[in-house]
């Protein structure tokens, strides 16, 4: 998801922190020889939309700013107007004559950095990358020797959220925001940063759904929709119901999903309005509404037309289409989203010069390959009946090779996590617990849960399967929200993650030691270890131990048969 969101709050911010708006005032009363009077009279005209004369206000603050030569900071001033009201190459002109006079300004609290950061955001939403990230360091630079903690919280968070939308790293971007977040936590009145604020709350939200930690993306974006409300935050308030409706299809809820995503729908940037129209179809899809379904695709599809844009949800609403179509025995068609999917690729590995990095990329390159050139040999009329049977052996002979290598691959992918799971104590699989700085809950408080949590385990509480958010409240004495934050901080977790990853950490190692539990059914299995359904149970395990639980069954099977052999 590209979120160029981020910029627009900050030339917000920096506007009104940087100028103050004026009142109206009329053209025969403008002071041509007054920097004030043309600086209102440049943002009346702006605020009413009125570019051509908000250019030209521009260009006379400008030619006062050269003419004073001995005013700096009104040159900076000029040509951040003329960036306001330019085209892209003549924008990165005036933010380059910034960055150059800045260094005539002796220890400014915003330049060059600010500038930098302008840039990157210039060169982010034209897609390219390498310049963005090498600007935004280039502002992180200069503001970490400046102390500069403002900018430095929002160059981490757009650092983050490029190495997490475009490379999937997902932890090392979490880290980033979270260091962000210590700015913000340390600022009691927050009203002079509500954009950015909520910006870094939706981005944690965002990283954790991709994570698949789900109640952590939606305790952090339930936290930016009442910081919205009490702020008044109208940007990012639609983009917080777009949030709850991702969540609410993850948590296995498409009609809450459907409402919430099409009440955002109307105030969303162009990736995520893609982003939206795919969860819409996978809602419509559990509803099984699938006219609405295909709809939500084909506006997916439009939508991302002729855009540089790549995203992990709209090449899976691609291959929806290309598998639609598939059922439909509609050749063009297929070639056609064959073709779109190999272009998406080309977009993530030639312009993100990154490895594809999604969970379930159906088509690499070369199968995607193999598949167009066997459509296009299918869609030739002319050919000659040998030839077309020719081609239907050879294109069956190569699905069968590909279909044989994927599960030879998959097979070997499987032995291979086996062997480290059987070589690995499970206790060590365990995330351990450790204090963070940064929490901003009493000491004592943090060691009694902690304390309390370490009982819950030694005495496998969680077994029970009727524990949950308010059990595990009660047995550690605090309420819902420090019991969140203290499992954030200390073990990474959220609730039902924490309750998850120790059931089924317990079944591995009664798998590994007791040969009869190794007979029971994965249903079985996940009731005896406190699970509600084995849906949940199979997820919770395949995410901790890399393996589905069936096939670390089947392993531990064939090494008795060998034994017995």
């Amino acid at each position: 998801m590209k979120t160029v969101l981020k910029i627009q709050i900050f030339l917000l911010l920096f506007c009104l922190t940087t100028i103050v708006h004026a009142q109206e005032i009329q053209n025969d009363s403008i002071d041509l020889t007054n920097y004030n009077s043309i600086r209102e009279a440049y943002y009346q005209a702006f605020d009413k939309k009125q570019f051509k004369k908000a250019s030209y206000f521009a260009n006379l603050y400008l030619r006062k700013a050269k003419k004073d030569d001995r005013n700096t900071l009104e040159h900076i001033h000029g040509h951040f107007f003329k960036y306001e009201v330019s085209e892209l190459k003549e924008a990165l002109l005036h933010l380059d004559s910034i960055i150059l006079i800045s260094k005539y300004l002796k220890n400014d609290p915003k330049y060059p950095e600010n500038a930098y950061f302008l840039k990157a955001g210039l060169y982010y939403d034209q897609e390219d990358l390498k310049n963005a990230l090498d600007n935004y360091l280039l502002a992180l630079d200069v503001a970490e020797k400046k102390a500069n903690a403002f900018m430095i919280a929002v160059c981490k968070n757009s650092i983050g959220l490029l190495k997490a939308e475009r490379i999937g790293q997902e932890g090392e971007a979490l880290i980033l925001l979270k260091q962000s977040l210590q700015f913000y936590d340390t600022i009691r009145d927050k009203s002079e940063y509500t954009q950015d604020y909520a910006a870094l709350l939706f981005s944690l939200s965002e990283n954790y759904r991709r994570l698949q930690v789900l109640d952590s993306s939606t305790y952090y974006n339930n936290l930016g929709l009442e910081f919205s409300d009490e702020y008044r935050e109208e940007l990012m308030r639609p983009y917080f119901i777009y949030g709850q409706g991702i969540n609410s299809y993850s948590a296995g809820f498409p009609k809450s999903a459907v409402v919430k995503l099409e009440q955002s729908l109307p105030e969303l940037n162009l990736p995520n309005k893609i982003i939206a129209h795919y969860y819409l179809s996978k809602s419509f899809q559990e509803l099984g509404d699938a006219n609405k379904r295909i709809a939500h695709l084909m506006t997916l599809d439009s939508l991302q037309e002729g855009q540089s844009l790549y995203a992990l949800e709209l090449r899976k609403g691609i291959e929806d289409l290309f598998e639609y179509y598939k059922e439909k025995g509609d050749l063009e068609k297929q070639l056609k989203y064959t073709m779109r999917l190999t272009d998406l690729d080309s977009i993530h590995f030639n312009d993100y010069k990154a490895l594809v990095q999604t969970l379930d990329v159906k088509y690499d390159d070369k199968q995607l390959k193999k598949e167009k050139e066997a459509l296009i040999l299918q869609l030739n009329a002319s050919m000659s009946s040998t030839q077309k049977l020719m081609y239907i052996i050879v294109s069956l002979l190569v699905i069968l090779v590909t279909i044989f290598y994927y599960f030879h691959q998959r097979q070997l992918k499987i032995k291979q996590q086996f062997k480290v799971i059987m070589s690995t104590e499970v206790r060590d699989l365990r995330i351990v617990g450790q204090k963070k700085n940064g929490i901003d809950i009493s000491p004592v408080i943090v060691d009694s849960v902690l304390k309390n949590l370490d009982d819950f385990e030694f005495n496998r509480g969680y077994l029970q399967p009727n524990i949950n958010t308010y059990e595990l409240c009660k047995i550690t004495n605090v309420n819902k929200k420090y019991l969140v934050k203290i499992l954030n901080y200390t073990k990474e977790k959220g609730i039902i993650t924490y309750i998850n990853d120790l059931r089924v950490v317990h079944a591995m190692e009664r798998l590994k030691t007791d040969p009869s539990f190794q007979k029971y059914t994965i249903k079985g299995i996940s009731e005896e270890v406190g699970f509600s359904n084995p849906k949940s149970f199979n997820k919770s395990f395949d995410r901790v131990f890399k393996i589905s639980a069936k096939n670390f069954i089947d392993e531990l099977k064939k090494i008795e048969v060998n034994s017995r052999n």
